[in-house]
């Protein structure tokens, strides 16, 4: 039997890695550092939250709602927000205030979702919430342990294959190394940008689906995390996708 140390830090690190990761590829490709990214892994704890508590459904089978749910949430930041600041020529401090403004206004959303959630729903008493209770036993483990653990390596394989294996994979790195060149020989690096967004956002997405399945979670959650991530992210290197492994 894992002691529950070492399986809380096997979770979290699994977990980070899928964050970490996803906030190095939009670093490389738009040069931001997404300060919000923690928040966005909280649209799919909100997810996972409304998936069991409201449509009394399971986490597990819906996963992939936090995935669309926070990729698309990603990538309309990016398009609508910042997009047109990198177009007007914004500077690094000014995109990295813009993803903190985002974060905040996303906080307060959470807040007021939470209230709903309390007093229309009754889906839970309080702002914190757990969902250990709704999770699954596999080989006399919580799922949330072993699934965690199989995604990272599934999805960084995954990640890999497209990097490595495919057209827009290739285009992705030209992009990264080079953009002006990229554009110049017929790279739409728009939708590199777009795809990036939205997959990294998708990733937060599917790590914060898990989170309250083992984790304390509150509105706030995805702030506190953010630090962590970034650490992950740098320690890895920001200018390595893979570095957070």
């Amino acid at each position: 039997m894992i002691e529950p140390i070492y399986m809380d830090a096997l979770v979290f690190s699994s977990l980070l890695t899928l964050l970490s990761i996803g906030l190095t590829m939009t670093y490389l490709t738009t040069r931001v550092p997404n300060f919000a990214h923690g928040s966005l892994a909280m649209i799919g704890t909100y997810v996972s939250l409304t998936v069991d508590k409201v449509f009394k459904a399971s986490i597990y089978q819906n996963l992939y709602l936090s995935f669309i749910a926070s990729g698309l949430a990603a990538l309309t930041i990016y398009l609508l927000i910042l997009k047109p600041l990198r177009n007007r020529g914004a500077s690094i401090d000014a995109l990295m205030i813009a993803t903190l403004a985002i974060d905040i206004i996303l906080l307060a959303i959470f807040n007021i979702y939470t209230d709903i959630l309390i007093r229309e729903f009754k889906a839970v008493t309080g702002r914190k919430f757990l969902l250990r209770s709704s999770d699954l036993i596999i080989f006399n483990q919580r799922a949330a342990l072993i699934v965690s653990l199989a995604l990272v390596v599934v999805l960084t394989t995954a990640l890999y294959l497209l990097l490595t294996r495919t057209k827009f994979g290739i285009a992705m790195r030209a992009v990264i190394e080079n953009p002006s060149l990229a554009a110049t020989v017929g790279i739409n690096t728009e939708l590199v940008y777009s795809v990036s967004w939205f997959i990294a956002g998708g990733l937060a997405g599917i790590s914060g689906g898990l989170l309250p399945l083992w984790f304390l979670c509150d509105p706030a959650f995805g702030s506190t995390i953010v630090v962590s991530i970034f650490a992950a992210s740098i320690v890895g290197g920001l200018y390595n996708i893979y570095g957070a492994c």
